[in-house]
């Protein structure tokens, strides 16, 4: 797991009633190491972990079909985490903004880590606010980090091939984790942005998001349907 830390900050004096873990990119429980290492943080420390997912309305590019698509994977998550007792809020804003508000009580805060420039950017500007706080970045999304893969831009696939088949068998073995029942932060914090209903309903999510977005979400998925479940079953087709 430390292999997998983009970038870290120790606060000298942790202070916190829970472990705040933001889930943006890694949007999904298994094989999530974000989410485990959240998990592991918050057991140690023996403090809940909130979960929070932050709808953001100007996605670069995003369509309808994107946002539900996504939405449908969110919903599956939900109802994943309500099975293992875990705090999942959904929020709608500016996510700088309600994860650094909500760091504020947080003895660690968590990122998974994004690689495109606006993602990038997010979590550039969590560093500088939280500059006295504890926090991770974890890399979620490559079997081979790509910090550890190479420190420098490749002119080629041959050379970044040659690096990656070095530590490719250090990185292959999957270990399957549990998660732990970790109990619900009592903060009220952004509370205003927090939505309200049922997370594992699709309809009351979609008409909520819907909203917050302006867009319509509703109406049948002609070709493709979101979350963990469909993929696997899309894979083993393949």
């Amino acid at each position: 797991m430390k292999q997998r830390i983009f970038r870290s900050r120790q606060a000298q004096a942790e202070r916190g009633t829970y472990v705040l873990y933001w889930m943006q990119q890694a949007q999904r429980v298994v094989h999530n190491p974000a989410l485990n290492y959240a998990c592991n943080e918050a057991a140690q420390r023996r403090q809940p972990l909130l979960i929070a997912f932050v709808l953001v309305s100007d996605i670069p590019e995003a369509t309808n079909a994107h946002y539900r698509f996504m939405l449908e994977g969110i919903i599956e998550v939900a109802k994943a985490m309500r099975a293992h007792g875990l705090d999942f809020r959904i929020y709608n804003g500016n996510p700088v903004s309600i994860v650094s508000a909500l760091a504020t009580e947080a003895s660690l805060t968590v990122l998974d880590h994004g690689y495109l420039k606006w993602q990038r950017a997010w979590r550039d500007q969590l560093f500088d606010i939280l500059e006295h706080s504890s926090i991770v970045e974890i890399d979620t999304e490559a079997v081979v980090p790509v910090h550890i893969a190479s420190d420098k831009e490749e002119y080629s696939a041959a050379t970044l091939r040659n690096k990656l088949l070095k530590i490719l068998p250090d990185h292959l073995s999957f270990e399957k984790f549990e998660l732990p029942s970790l109990g619900f932060a009592d903060t009220k914090l952004m509370d205003e942005h927090r939505f309200p209903g049922d997370s594992t309903d699709r309809s009351q999510i979609l008409d909520f998001c819907g909203h917050a977005l302006d867009l319509s979400l509703h109406g049948n998925h002609q070709i493709f349907r979101g979350g963990y479940r469909a993929a696997i079953h899309k894979l083993r087709d393949f």
